[in-house]
């Protein structure tokens, strides 16, 4: 199975905000057509479903006047919504995977919205005559680099407006591809397809991109689209509860690298030593070997910092650490990096925090906490002629290693930018204490 080029370093947060997924609600599957049925008309892909005198399955159902449920064949969706045009234009030279493993199947924007409940997703019956139809849409979406892009708002990051982009990818089933909650959707399926043996799933993900359409973070959240199995084809029927549900915590998993101790001005403290720190950040990323830039094209509020170094020769990646297989391929390495470095405040020292004990949101514009957590996350495409940049390569030994050297350049860059910040910058207030600066009293 081919791993990721997506980095998760050691000092970071595998991810900065994540609903609690005890308030999601995952119902039941559908039943597929039975064998006989009427089956869809080829245009629409829009297979009958009993209940009410409307069979199409993209519709919103209403009891009482109040809506219910909207419901949507996820294929017929991602269609509609390519029709539309944004300023943000899909890349056409960057090829993003799905994530190892897939987490979480929800609604894809669900992991920044309050109000987010996520979905039941239902398998509906293709019948065989019109399968080639279905499929020759599929594969027309899956061979797209990216669709659809858009703007949307990150609720738990201080609402900040953010650009997204989407993708669908075809990949072939296998069982260690799948964990945590979307492990419950494949085994409500299952019960419905009871002897039937899943082949291949179409599935749609993301990322956040900058105006450019260059990627800044991958989304963890995956959308099921269709299914194929060794007896039937299957599109999945989108079902999208409106009622507003809050998420009752966020976790914050990450590393603590301020501590403040006795601080009388707080608030003014934190904004000093992160000035100092996001300083010292900016000098080591934009040093050698990393050689990346501060982003002046995107967006960045309190609390955050985008390093980018956009399809120039890798000076990570040395001649040395190529296999003789690769060498008369790889002339030279060109990578397209996205460094997205986040900090937040917590008034719990201990590396889970949630709403009701503390977390902050990202920054400290409005409220803060006397430590600090601080995430980077990596997005690392390679390129051999520096024109199409991809997420893996072959053998999967290569990417290995270019994991390993990135992941220790990064790791060096922030161990020095934290020493220069605690000891050199402070003047005697900073002391390292098992990878956290404590700060005593206010900084001016």
């Amino acid at each position: 199975m081919n791993k990721p080029l997506s980095l998760w370093h050691c000092l970071v947060i595998q991810s900065l905000l994540v609903l609690a997924v005890s308030f999601l609600t995952y119902g039941q599957s559908a039943s597929p057509t039975p064998q006989g049925s009427p089956q869809p008309p080829p245009t629409n892909s829009t297979p009958q479903k009993s209940g009410g005198n409307d069979t199409s399955p993209n519709r919103t159902e209403r009891i009482g006047g109040t809506a219910e449920f909207k419901q949507i064949l996820v294929v017929d969706h991602i269609e509609s919504r390519n029709k539309t045009t944004f300023s943000v234009v899909p890349a056409k030279d960057i090829w993003l995977d799905l994530p190892t493993p897939i987490e979480y199947m929800d609604p894809i924007d669900c992991d920044i919205q309050y109000e987010c409940t996520g979905a039941t997703f239902e398998l509906v019956q293709v019948g065989k005559p019109d399968w080639s139809s279905v499929e020759t849409r599929l594969k027309a979406l899956s061979e797209l680099p990216m669709t659809e892009c858009y703007e949307v708002e990150n609720d738990y990051e201080n609402h900040q407006t953010q650009y997204r982009c989407r993708f669908t990818r075809r990949i072939t089933f296998e069982e260690d591809k799948f964990k945590r909650q979307s492990v419950r959707v494949l085994n409500k399926w299952r019960s419905v397809l009871k002897d039937e043996k899943i082949l291949a799933i179409w599935i749609e993900s993301g990322a956040r991109v900058d105006s450019k359409g260059t990627p800044l973070e991958k989304l963890s959240t995956t959308r099921p689209i269709a299914l194929l199995t060794d007896r039937n084809a299957y599109l999945v029927l989108e079902k999208v509860h409106p009622t507003a549900q809050f998420a009752k915590e966020i976790d914050v998993n990450g590393q603590r690298i301020f501590s403040f101790k006795n601080a009388l001005d707080l608030k003014d403290s934190i904004g000093n030593v992160m000035r100092i720190f996001n300083e010292e950040i900016e000098s080591n990323f934009s040093s050698t070997p990393l050689l990346a830039r501060r982003a002046t094209d995107v967006q960045q509020l309190d609390g955050e910092l985008i390093f980018k170094r956009e399809k120039e020769k890798s000076k990570v990646i040395g001649r040395e650490f190529w296999l003789s297989s690769l060498s008369d391929f790889f002339n030279s390495a060109y990578e397209l990096s996205t460094y997205t470095v986040k900090w937040n405040s917590s008034d719990n020292t201990s590396f889970g925090s949630s709403v009701e004990h503390g977390f902050f949101g990202k920054g400290a514009a409005k409220t803060f906490g006397s430590n600090i957590f601080l995430q980077i996350e990596h997005v690392f495409l390679i390129s051999s002629d520096g024109v199409n940049y991809r997420e893996n390569i072959t053998p999967a030994a290569q990417m290995d290693a270019y994991l390993t050297l990135y992941k220790k350049a990064v790791d060096d860059a922030f161990k020095k930018a934290l020493r220069n910040t605690c000891y050199r910058r402070l003047a005697g207030k900073g002391q390292l204490v098992n990878g956290t600066c404590e700060i005593r009293g206010d900084v001016q």
